[in-house]
């Protein structure tokens, strides 16, 4: 028979039971999963909604920060203007320089920051091995978001069965 547990399915399942029995649960109630939560940023918002001003380019860079849009200008366009110039300007004083100048791939707009949840993992173990192994796959520091399956009977009764698994 083909749906029969095999030994290593039953040994996967007594370690899982045993992660989940032993992990700390996040001050959550059970029963739990975990997600990883990032910060991003949305940008083409409505500046009465936004966070913030930003510049685009078609690259896909975003320039929250006027320091960084100086050294892109400067490293990008430093023949169409005086780096001094640039001094004392503000983003938006910068991105009118830009146009004026025939920079024409940049585009002025609101931004947004949110957080984003990706992955559904059943142990913060699973998550972090997955962190650590694709890392790269992440903006900056990658947070663990532990979530409470609210009213969910399907993922509370199959995680308590997978608890039983443990012996003792």
């Amino acid at each position: 028979m083909d749906n029969i547990l095999t030994p290593e399915d039953i040994e996967f399942l007594r370690e899982l039971g045993r992660e989940l029995k032993t992990q700390d649960n996040a001050a959550t109630a059970t029963p739990i999963y975990f997600t990883i939560m990032q910060e991003d940023i949305t940008t083409g918002i409505d500046e009465e909604y936004a966070d913030g001003m930003c510049v685009c380019d078609c690259e896909g860079n975003i320039f929250i920060e006027t320091d960084d849009f100086k050294k892109f200008l400067i490293e990008n366009y430093a023949d169409s203007f005086d780096a001094e110039e640039l001094e004392d300007m503000e983003i938006w004083e910068l991105f009118g320089l830009a146009e004026r100048c025939g920079v024409d791939d940049l585009t002025y707009t609101g931004y947004r920051n949110i957080e984003k949840h990706d992955g559904v993992f059943l142990t913060r173990k699973a998550l972090d091995d997955h962190v650590k192994a694709n890392y790269y796959h992440y903006k900056k520091n990658p947070v663990s978001y532990a979530h409470h399956a609210w009213r969910n009977p399907e993922m509370k009764r199959l995680l308590e069965i997978v608890e039983k698994f443990v012996e003792g």
